[in-house]
């Protein structure tokens, strides 16, 4: 990583310093204005005048080749740039790169690989955003280990739209719960952990990866749960605790989270050990039915 140079449409220019070392796979590396406000939910590796108006990374060779650009059609971009922003938005807003099968989507077109989020639904600077969370993460806050933290149905012995897997309560707005098992195949115990709403069935929200969303479907938001745990009866193995997750900071309070939103996960005292499991449900309000999806990655911090 050292050398890398992110430079802005607006000239300023910062480069990684020496010492970076390798960024492993999965991983993030976060930059940061001096204005940054989210230092309870990330911990940026740099901090420096990032500028404005897009930007390009270029690699630490010869020729200065340009790796990856994002932002607006006046400014450094990739494909169709950006939708361009009028005024000052005062929302908390992000441009977040959608994910494809746990994998950030690259087809070198940023309008088609970023979604606008926001934990608000008012327009941001004149676009219509994706209700969801900025919710960055930088080198040392966990990272995704989807293939060693493994997901599976409460009770894999009933069908997935079935209680306990999945319930719904009719109202205005109804009441969808899903509930998963989480397992341990790190082969260590984590002391934390958390799951990130990679793509959900809601206005604007993003498609889970070859499925082509219908053109009426379920509009979904991640709310907290009425409790924080629930006892529920799993097939051939009895009653089992569930630990009801809420929606993370810097989600506050309704409307609630979206895409890229983060739940922690309550890992036992002195950490989930190897092998070991532990049941989530996750809760959201229903403002219209119809079909919907649903996809998350699981979080933690550490082995690489």
């Amino acid at each position: 990583m050292a050398g890398f140079r992110i430079v802005s449409s607006s000239g300023s220019t910062t480069t990684l310093p020496t010492g970076t070392g390798i960024l492993g796979t999965g991983r993030s590396y976060l930059l940061s204005g001096s204005a940054f406000s989210l230092g309870a939910v990330a911990h940026p590796d740099v901090v420096a005048d990032l500028g404005s108006g897009g930007y390009q990374v270029l690699a630490p060779d010869t020729a200065g080749t340009r790796t990856d650009a994002v932002g607006p059609a006046s400014g450094f971009h990739t494909g169709t740039g950006l939708a361009a922003m009028t005024g000052t938005p005062t929302n908390q807003f992000a441009w977040v790169r959608i994910e494809r099968a746990g994998k950030p989507k690259d087809s070198s077109d940023n309008a088609a690989d970023f979604a606008l989020v926001s934990s608000s639904t008012a327009a941001v600077g004149g676009l219509t955003p994706t209700l969801g969370s900025a919710s960055p993460t930088g080198s040392t806050d966990p990272y995704q280990h989807n293939a060693s933290l493994l997901s599976a149905l409460l009770d894999p012995l009933t069908s997935k739209a079935l209680p306990p897997n999945r319930t719904y309560v009719a109202g205005v707005p109804g009441t969808l719960t899903i509930r998963r098992t989480i397992t341990n195949t790190t082969g260590a115990a984590l002391t934390s952990a958390k799951v990130r709403i990679s793509a959900l069935s809601e206005l604007g929200g993003a498609a889970l990866p070859g499925v082509a969303p219908p053109a009426t479907h379920a509009q979904l938001r991640s709310i907290n749960p009425a409790t924080t745990s629930s006892v529920i009866t799993v097939s051939g193995v009895g009653l089992v605790t569930v630990n009801n997750l809420s929606v993370d900071a810097p989600i506050t309070g309704l409307p609630g989270g979206g895409l890229n939103s983060t739940l922690a996960v309550p890992v036992p005292n002195g950490g989930l050990a190897p092998g070991a499991s532990i049941s989530v449900s996750f809760t959201f309000a229903v403002d219209s039915t119809g079909p919907f999806w649903f996809g998350y990655d699981v979080e933690a911090a550490g082995p690489d």
